[in-house]
């Protein structure tokens, strides 16, 4: 994956990815589908660390499989334990099999008295057997597909419905500071521009500049803009009417990852009484919790923020270059969403919608025999 990347089209890649594994038809069961489902996804993870949108997409699948299995009363692994499951990719499940003759056989016990029964009788048997396997199993494929489909309508829905509610939350002579590219919240400024004149104030976003290219987009629509440096986001909050910034990743805990430089608005805002509101997907909220910024982060290149022009100037010199900060949940005002405002205190309600709780953490282990 190329981080750089808008992590809309991110999820959809993933999305896509799992589907297919689904579509193949390469699996016997829901065990056998929600552990390739796993395994892929644990691979995707591993590729993209900090791409949380890829994490979140996996869950939702993961999540998808097991309430179709605890309809069915299929037992999953449950994630949390060191848990042995019977199972052979080789063979159905015993249990399934023994379910099946009792439903198909017109004696009370086929089981006991299989030793019994004729050889034509045994193959008739084992024939129903298998074609009710094939028939549950098409059945569990089109579920599947079907709500994962219902998440691929969420994805490409999710901006249009966010940028509906653009017009009720910058008012008429606004000025706003925002952070960083992000193309959603070019879309949003530019839908309430259509009803409200405003001005937005961009943070240049060093040592990536991406809000030059952000302060280019947003002069392309008309929208009177400003680029200030970094350093000056304390001296110009007193003239903002409050912070839009766009997220990486929501906390299951209402608090926001996005690109280093955002945690320094957010004090700034504080200290001046200034709502701070974030505007994402809710394909963003993550089931992970973050406490402070080296919970989940990345180093970026010393080379882009210092250039030593010989041996000398390297000594003594540690450069450190973070790529994300966390801003807790006490700093954001709201969140708009495609599912409505959310307050950071209240959206972790979210998380049982759209994940099972045994896998919030995929990387705690199961051992499959």
């Amino acid at each position: 994956f190329d981080s750089t990347l808008d992590p809309t089209v991110i999820a959809k890649e993933t999305l896509k990815r799992l589907t297919e594994i689904v579509e193949s038809g390469g699996w016997k069961d829901l065990i056998d589908i929600f552990v390739q489902i796993k395994r892929a996804g644990k691979i995707l993870i591993k590729a993209a660390p900090m791409l949380f949108c890829v994490a979140n997409i996996v869950k939702r699948v993961l999540h998808i499989i097991r309430e179709l299995a605890k309809a069915e009363k299929v037992p999953l692994p449950s994630g949390d334990v060191y848990e042995i499951v019977l199972h052979d990719p080789n063979t159905f499940p015993i249990e399934s099999l023994n379910e099946i003759i009792r439903e198909q056989s017109p004696v009370p016990s086929p089981v006991a008295r299989a030793e019994g029964l004729k050889i034509e009788e045994k193959k008739a048997v084992q024939m129903a057997v298998l074609l009710k396997i094939l028939e549950r199993k098409k059945n569990h494929k089109q579920e599947i597909l079907r709500q994962i489909d219902d998440v691929q309508v969420e994805l490409e829905n999710m901006r249009q419905i966010i940028y509906e509610e653009a017009v009720e939350y910058i008012l008429p002579n606004d000025v706003i500071l925002t952070y960083d590219m992000s193309l959603t919240l070019v879309e949003f400024f530019s839908a309430a521009a259509k009803q409200r004149k405003f001005e937005v104030i961009v943070a240049e976003t060093a040592p990536s500049f991406n809000g030059h290219l952000m302060a280019k987009m947003l002069a392309e629509k008309n929208i009177p803009t400003t680029v200030i440096s970094d350093a000056a986001v304390f001296a110009i909050m007193p003239k903002v009417s409050k912070v839009i910034i766009a997220s990486s990743a929501i906390m299951a805990n209402g608090g926001i990852v996005n690109f280093t430089g955002v945690h320094m608005i957010s004090i700034a805002a504080k200290a001046y009484f200034k709502p701070v509101i974030v505007i994402s997907g809710i394909f963003k909220l993550c089931p992970v919790y973050g406490f402070d910024s080296d919970t989940y982060n990345d180093l970026l290149s010393p080379m882009s923020i210092y250039m030593p022009r010989n041996e000398e100037q390297q000594e003594n010199i540690e450069v450190c270059v973070p790529s994300y900060d966390y801003v807790p949940p006490d700093m954001i005002s709201l969140y708009v969403t495609d599912v409505g405002p959310q307050t950071p205190n209240y959206i972790y309600r979210m998380l049982s919608e759209m994940y099972s709780q045994e896998d919030y953490n995929l990387e705690k282990r199961q051992l499959f025999i």
